[in-house]
């Protein structure tokens, strides 16, 4: 579009624009949709930019300093369409509502009512069921960084703390939906720029956020005179003032845990990419993928959670595994499918019980939660013999239903004005009000009776939003109504009329109607507030769903893909017996050879070569998988397995450049070993694939010999693999 429109404010501007441009003043950032009638509007450089985004006509509103203004719009009834759009662009909206009456004296009176940004949205429409949704907030100081995430939908937040080095993967393994911080980003976080954003120094005022902290956090007291540092203070309380201001008493929080990375597993993103363990690994077909039999969101996030996570404690696994080993069994009947069946009829009840914490559940919500909760009652029964699979309700998933149906109707409406919500006989003055709101009704068809007996012609009595009770006939008996009708309305083939009794008997309906609103708003929050008590029972129902169901559909995949359970040990082995590879056993027509590996304490490092196409990557990485796996718990694809201590996974494959970050291949290969060479341990498992690909063949030599020669001498667990017939 050639032509100029303005794009900013100007001097002369109606009250209408003086009033948005004062709005958009406090957001100057944000795209603001402007409520004008049945449509949000955006003015200015914000119409230009949802033009692009959204596809919209890019229009104009009158003019300032003789230029016309940009504008585009959407329907208000689409405005959920729009937001979700925007969000997955990682972008801003301020939705500015009308608000109070129109006085007929300059513009309608406005109000910010929400402001959604990707990570502090908690409606489920706008969120992956699959999948945590994070917001996180970063800040480094001298080399360290301090960092805290949280799904508002959930409600946790998790903090970490340490050198910049090793924290700053951190972010590119969460891949949070959004970033704030008080420095730009780092080298490594460049592909989040457009999640990002800088906060002023206020938000990160430890004094002023202490009292955010103290309200948000039951943990409060337990950390702060803990080996939190100040900067990791700040963080935690940028984070929960950026969630506040942004959600106001749709913000809940309830924990505050610490990530300790000594007790996990290892592995950068990089290494996730290579293995290709997530959807966003560079392989079509991802581990997650295949591990997720799960049968409810919250099995799939805690799925997530997991891979993220790998332990290194044997213990924890060890129960996984005996949790496994349960629902394989079937000396009490397939008990696993019987479960699966009815997994399938719970929904998220950890998201909906943030939604109570919240006061915003809306009406057909909580039925799911008590569909859910009677569901979880059927689970409980059919485990309940169990000795290792029984659940521990404490019957609270009875309470919950029970409490639900003694207030909320079958089927309720999702709001007061479309339908029934609340059964009447939980307060007796809803109940009156149903009954005149019946009774007139009633009082409606015997009225119209009354005058289709008196007049002598047929009438059909009705109601709409726009004239409210009425009387109609058709046109051929139109010329039999009395003088005391009065026409309201004329079809193409009937005529509509009202009557002073008629119009009576409709205001005292209204006012009735209008009680009933006000009254069920009233009873409605009585009824959250009383689900509001079994808040904490609900949260640990909840968690016990999810690892119910995630166990349920790791031994579902060990069942039909016949995995085994893996052993651990404190020696410093790696034993594989006919091991597979679990991304390419299940694709058909493809001939798959099982393979065995065997690293002893003596025997640390491996060197393998072989013509191209033979399979050294494929069980370099097959080799890395199967120790991952375990480290969730899981079984894993081989005859046997057993695994030593290993505290991190490092992988270099594959040859490729990044030339938007002005890196050669030689150069991507030289970065990725010395992240290799700078953070291996003994304990490490390493996999290294052809070496000095990205260079001359005798610096390629050297290259390759120098790093497997080092690789040798911390004495890590190393595949090795090479053309180099000289490093043989």
């Amino acid at each position: 579009m050639n032509k100029s429109f303005i794009v900013q404010a100007s001097s002369t501007r109606t009250p209408l624009m003086q009033q948005y441009w004062a709005i958009k003043d406090e957001h100057p950032n944000k795209l603001v949709f402007f409520r004008l009638g049945d449509f949000y509007e955006l003015f200015a450089q914000d119409a230009v930019i949802a033009s692009g985004c959204l596809d919209l006509t890019l229009t104009q509103r009158g003019t300032e300093d003789g230029q016309p203004i940009a504008m585009a719009g959407i329907p208000a009834q689409s405005l959920e369409v729009y937001i979700k759009r925007l969000l997955g662009m990682g972008k801003t909206a301020v939705v500015c509502e009308q608000v109070g009456q129109p006085t007929g004296k300059g513009p309608m009176e406005r109000a910010v009512k929400r402001i959604f940004t990707p990570g502090t949205v908690n409606e489920a429409e706008f969120l992956s069921p699959k999948e945590p949704n994070y917001l996180m907030a970063y800040y480094q100081d001298h080399g360290t960084l301090s960092t805290a995430w949280v799904d508002v939908s959930e409600g946790v937040v998790y903090w970490a703390q340490g050198p910049l080095s090793e924290l700053q993967d951190e972010v590119l393994r969460r891949d949070p939906k959004e970033l704030i911080g008080m420095h730009a980003l780092c080298e490594e976080w460049k592909g989040f720029t457009s999640r990002a954003q800088i906060l002023p120094k206020w938000y990160w005022n430890e004094h002023e956020n202490e009292s955010y902290i103290q309200k948000a956090l039951p943990a409060y007291g337990v950390f702060k005179d803990s080996v939190m540092s100040l900067a990791t203070w700040r963080t935690i309380g940028a984070l929960i003032r950026y969630v506040i201001l942004h959600l106001g008493t749709g913000a809940v929080f309830t924990d505050l845990v610490e990530y300790r990375k000594e007790s996990l597993l290892g592995l950068d993103s990089l290494t996730r990419a290579h293995l290709g363990l997530d959807k966003h690994s560079q392989s079509s077909t991802c581990l997650f993928d295949i591990l997720n039999q799960t049968c409810t969101h919250l099995g799939s996030r805690l799925l997530h959670q997991w891979m993220h996570t790998p332990s290194r404690d044997f213990e924890l696994l060890r129960t996984r595994q005996n949790m496994i080993a349960a629902w394989k069994d079937r000396s009490d009947g397939d008990i696993r499918e019987q479960a699966r069946q009815i997994l399938l009829r719970i929904g998220d009840i950890e998201r909906l019980t943030s939604k109570i914490a919240a006061r915003s559940i809306r009406p057909r919500e909580l039925e799911a939660l008590k569909n859910s909760c009677k569901a979880i009652r059927s689970l409980s029964e059919v485990l309940a013999s169990h000795p290792i699979l029984s659940l521990d309700t404490h019957d609270i998933e009875k309470m919950v239903h029970d409490c639900i149906d003694r207030w909320i109707c079958d089927d309720p409406s999702n709001n007061f004005e479309d339908g029934e919500v609340l059964r009447p006989e939980v307060n007796p003055e809803l109940c009156e009000i149903v009954g005149l709101m019946t009774d007139h009704r009633s009082v409606l068809k015997e009225y119209a009776q009354l005058e289709q007996e008196k007049i002598g012609i047929p009438l059909k009595s009705g109601a709409n939003h726009i004239h409210g009770f009425y009387f109609e006939c058709t046109k051929q008996q139109s010329e039999k109504i009395p003088e005391y009708f009065i026409r309201i309305q004329t079809l193409k083939n009937a005529e509509r009329y009202q009557t002073i009794e008629l119009r009576k008997l409709q205001t005292r309906f209204h006012e009735a109607k209008k009680a009933y609103h006000v009254l069920c708003q009233q009873l409605y929050q009585e009824c959250l507030e009383e689900l509001a008590g079994y808040l904490d029972g609900l949260r640990l129902l909840s968690r016990q769903i999810a690892y119910h169901d995630l166990t349920q559909s790791l031994a579902t995949v060990s069942l039909i893909r016949q995995w085994v359970t893996p052993s651990f040990s404190f020696d410093n082995i790696l034993s594989i017996k006919q091991g597979r590879h679990p991304l390419l056993e299940q694709q058909r027509g493809l001939s798959f050879i099982p393979n065995g590996c065997e690293i002893s304490e003596k025997e640390r490092f491996w060197l393998i070569t072989g013509p191209n196409m033979g399979g050294k990557s494929t069980f370099m990485r097959q080799v890395a998988i199967i120790v991952f796996l375990a480290h969730l718990g899981s079984d894993v694809p081989a005859e046997s397995c057993c695994i030593g201590p290993i505290d991190s996974i490092f992988t270099r494959i594959g040859a490729h450049d990044r030339l938007d970050e002005g890196q050669s291949t030689f150069m991507v290969e030289l970065t990725e070993t010395a992240r290799i060479c700078r953070g291996v341990s003994s304990h490490s498992l390493v996999l290294i694939d052809e070496m000095g690909r990205g260079t001359s063949t005798y610096d390629g030599i050297a290259l390759a010999r120098a790093t497997a020669e080092y690789l040798a001498s911390i004495r890590c667990l190393c595949l090795f693999s090479t053309h180099y017939y000289e490093l043989t």
